[in-house]
């Protein structure tokens, strides 16, 4: 893209006094992590819209975020730091995002809908007006909530089903047969496949899936 690379991490320091920061990883826990590291020092951070969003009236938007290309954002909704709200997602009015949520391509909340910190939305989901999801869910792309969600799930399909799942990860290497298990599901949660969509890819030599009640 042409931007010099200034350093590591640990670099970032001597560049609080003159920028504001802006952490662009995908991966919520990490991006909270750095950015309270970042913070710590006294680093600010930018909050980054598209010039194509569209921001509605009293609309709050935290620090570190990111509006994407063709958002929209209606009235009075809230959204937390560290969000990515993603290319063409819509947020409709009142809805309030927490902290380190990920609202993917094309997602739509209808009005007055409460998403709790470090919810990763999938792309092309549906909420309904009015549903409330608790932290640390996941909801499968194409998924269509229309009940809230009360406790830490995986939610798919249309309309989406609620399944718990193990915060342990399963890596399946099909080259050699062999199963590794990860340390946690974020582990290799960058590869962003909801599990609907691995299961629809049992050709790859290397496939990714969450230990749950929906796997046997």
């Amino acid at each position: 893209m042409g931007y010099p690379i200034l350093g590591k991490n640990a670099d970032a320091t001597c560049y609080i006094e003159e920028a504001d920061f802006f952490v662009a990883i995908g991966e919520s826990e990490l991006r909270e992590k750095l950015m309270k590291e970042l913070a710590s020092q006294g680093a600010t951070f930018a909050t980054l819209i598209h010039p194509s969003a569209v921001i509605g009236s009293r609309v709050e938007i935290g620090e570190g975020t990111v509006v994407m290309a063709g958002a929209i954002l209606q009235a009075e909704t809230v959204v937390g730091k560290g969000c990515i709200l993603n290319t063409a997602c819509s947020v409709d009015h009142g809805c309030k995002i927490g902290d380190y949520v990920h609202v993917s391509v094309g997602t739509h909340l209808c009005g007055i809908i409460h998403v709790g910190e470090h919810t990763w939305v999938g792309a092309g989901a549906t909420l309904i007006n009015g549903i409330h999801v608790c932290p640390n869910c996941m909801i499968g792309a194409g998924a269509v909530v229309v009940k809230n969600i009360k406790e830490s799930r995986q939610a798919q399909m249309v309309p989406a089903l609620l399944q718990k799942y193990k915060p342990d990860v399963i890596v399946l290497t099909g080259h050699d047969g062999m199963l590794k298990k990860g340390s946690s599901f974020h582990d290799v949660y960058n590869y962003r496949n909801s599990l609907y969509f691995i299961q629809t890819l049992p050709r790859w030599k290397s496939a990714f899936a969450l230990r749950s009640s929906a796997i046997h």
